[in-house]
């Protein structure tokens, strides 16, 4: 029972070399970020600055990984004819769909663990405590599963590589800029500021990183909230499969 969904997450692995644009913005650009914006600092003020760039950082790898990197991934293998394939062998898309989330999950393992292995090594940082850091960890992952859903969307519905790139890009880009991430935003109109409610990254980089830094937050709203939102984008994905001609 197990056999398909490990045999797609082997074909997406080996696809993987397809999407260098998105895998640079994934794995390379959030390094070389928090490189030139830390060596920006005065020595004795990275220590504290570590602190407050590293779930900036986070935010950075995941955003690309999710909106760019994974909906590309799965375009391809569209216009490749992969997923007519699947519908003449009778496997069901809502599986290819989740065993890709399953395995971009691991990635976003792998890229948290390769942004905190540069930070700690490059930049000495400090972990707080093992309580306060595996929060955060598990409010980033959920965090970040709806949106690999909202990269699923953008593929089911535009289907076609390129218009799947720019889209991704486009959104990756406002995601970042909203959550301030890339630049300081200022006083945004009311209806922005409701938008970013949505928003994951700017989550993660105002209100985890507070809790990382020392903060109170309420967690089980974070948690409550994200699960909702997965399980609607699950409904819409499942809708959007139905009635979209994969």
């Amino acid at each position: 029972m197990l056999n398909r969904p490990l045999q797609i997450m082997i074909i997406e692995l080996r696809n993987l070399q397809k999407t260098i644009l998105g895998l640079f913005f994934s794995f390379v650009f959030p390094l070389v970020a928090m490189y030139f914006t830390m060596n920006a600092l005065p020595l004795e003020q990275r220590s504290a600055g570590i602190a407050y760039y590293f779930p900036i950082s986070l935010a950075l790898g995941i955003a690309p990984l999710a909106l760019l990197t994974f909906p590309a991934s799965i375009s391809k293998e569209y216009e490749a004819g992969v997923f007519l394939r699947y519908k003449l062998f009778d496997i069901s898309l809502v599986m290819v769909i989740a065993s890709k989330v399953f395995l971009y999950f691991f990635l976003m393992i792998f890229q948290m663990l390769l942004i905190s292995a540069f930070s700690v090594g490059v930049f000495h940082m400090r972990f707080p405590s093992l309580g306060i850091s595996s929060i955060f960890f598990l409010l980033y992952i959920i965090s970040s599963i709806p949106m690999f859903l909202i990269g699923s969307i953008i593929t089911i519905l535009t289907k076609n590589n390129v218009m799947v790139q720019s889209i991704g890009l486009t959104m990756m880009f406002l995601f970042l800029i909203l959550s301030n991430a890339m630049m300081p935003v200022g006083d945004l109109p009311i209806f922005v500021e409701k938008f970013k409610f949505i928003i994951p990254t700017n989550d993660i980089i105002q209100y985890y990183r507070s809790y990382w830094n020392g903060s109170e937050i309420n967690i089980l709203f974070f948690i409550l909230k994200y699960s909702i939102y997965t399980f609607l984008l699950f409904i819409i994905i499942k809708i959007c499969i139905s009635k979209a001609e994969l």
